[in-house]
């Protein structure tokens, strides 16, 4: 009989303090609960770099970080609701989902902003994207959360760029 053995592992609280995921416990406590999360959630620092922490032109129109993450993380609940509501079989593992945010000038490679992904082309889309134009300094943006185990096999969620893993 062959033995497997493990050649390497990274458990989620090495990715935290690595800086690779960023605990949104540490600087915002409790808000997660608040927007109605049962599990802890962190943010890829890419996801987080992007989205929550402040960028020049969201400093001009006077956004906080507090304010950028609940954005993300409110969007998400009510893209979890929604879901909820339409279809009883399907999985909620994997989850994209869009907001509007006011994003740096410089692009990001492979985020997705105005554009959603071709799996997502329906009338909610449609009406997200005209609200995106209504507001100057704001796109539709993209982001997708993955729920797993965490290092002890608990729940957690983990919002990250559409490409990333």
């Amino acid at each position: 009989m062959s033995e497997i053995s493990l050649i390497h592992s990274y458990t989620r609280q090495e990715a935290i303090a690595d800086g690779v995921l960023v605990d949104i416990e540490k600087d915002f406590a409790g808000m997660s609960k608040q927007a109605g999360f049962e599990f802890p959630v962190a943010l890829t620092a890419k996801a987080f770099n992007r989205y929550v922490a402040l960028n020049a032109n969201a400093k001009r129109a006077l956004e906080d970080p507090k304010g950028r993450l609940w954005d993300v993380l409110w969007m998400l609940r009510i893209r979890i609701k929604l879901i909820k509501l339409n279809s009883d079989n399907k999985k909620l593992d994997s989850i994209k989902f869009s907001f509007l945010c006011t994003v740096p000038s410089q692009t990001e490679p492979f985020a997705i902003e105005t554009l959603p992904p071709s799996d997502e082309e329906d009338e909610e889309v449609f009406w997200e994207e005209m609200a995106s134009y209504l507001q100057q300094n704001k796109r539709l943006c993209w982001l997708k959360a993955v729920v797993g185990p965490d290092d002890e096999g608990k729940g957690c969620i983990t919002i990250m760029l559409p490409w990333e893993d």
